[in-house]
């Protein structure tokens, strides 16, 4: 489904593979570190960020072929460009 003219307001531009896409952020999340002697792993220990999106062209269309050329680092990528527009870092 086509983003509603708000939702474009608040996605974020990203680039996969060098090619400018909108994500769609629907749900964003920062854990912040815990001692390592009561964290239950070592995620919990260092912090994590759990995050989900959507990816779209930049008229606002589901764009699944820019989806599948997401490899891990073009993911990790793609998931720094959020987190700095989302956090400002």
């Amino acid at each position: 489904m086509r983003l509603t003219p708000r939702q474009r307001k608040s996605a974020i531009l990203v680039h996969v593979k060098g090619i400018p896409a909108l994500a769609h952020v629907t749900a964003f999340e920062r854990t912040p570190p815990m001692p390592a002697k009561v964290a239950p792993s070592d995620m919990d220990a260092i912090g994590y960020v759990d995050m989900e999106y959507d990816i779209h062209d930049l008229k606002g269309y589901p764009a699944r072929w820019l989806e599948r050329k997401l490899d891990r680092d073009a993911v990790d990528r793609v998931e720094q460009e959020i987190i700095y527009q989302v956090e400002g870092r």
